[in-house]
């Protein structure tokens, strides 16, 4: 019987346990587009279970994950950060059409933020479901 050192010890799960903990994960970040908290979540569920992961093929998916949620969270932030400048910037020079380009690239960045947070996690759910290592560094 293994002592509770021995189960704590980074890579001792079994693979269809650490299989099961990815897809809750994933299933968090999707249904964080109907409540984002899940999100939240699921970024913590990845940061507290990643290290049972270490060595074998599911540790990349973690990693993956928690790339995911940094970059789902930021560039919207960046998106918006451009709208709220051109905004200011509208306001001082009176609908400039710098402030409208500015505008129109932070929308589409939160709109393709939106569709690579939607790909990432379906395309990551799916590799799991056939036993496929995702790459943490790629954008896909």
């Amino acid at each position: 019987m293994n002592t509770p050192a021995e189960r704590n010890h980074p890579g001792t799960m079994p693979p269809e346990k650490l299989k099961s903990t990815l897809a809750i994960a994933y299933a968090l970040y999707l249904f964080s587009l109907v409540m984002p908290l899940c999100l939240i979540a699921g970024v913590i569920w990845a940061y507290l279970k990643r290290h049972e992961a270490a060595g074998t093929a599911y540790y990349n998916h973690f990693s993956y994950l928690i790339k995911t949620f940094w970059y789902a969270l930021l560039l919207p932030v960046a998106g918006s950060l451009l709208i709220w400048f051109a905004m200011g910037l509208e306001y001082e020079m009176s609908a400039s059409i710098t402030a409208t380009v500015l505008a129109i690239l932070g929308m589409l960045l939160i709109m393709f933020c939106s569709v690579w947070f939607i790909y990432r996690s379906i395309a990551g759910w799916v590799k799991l479901n056939n036993g496929q290592s995702v790459s943490p560094d790629g954008w896909r």
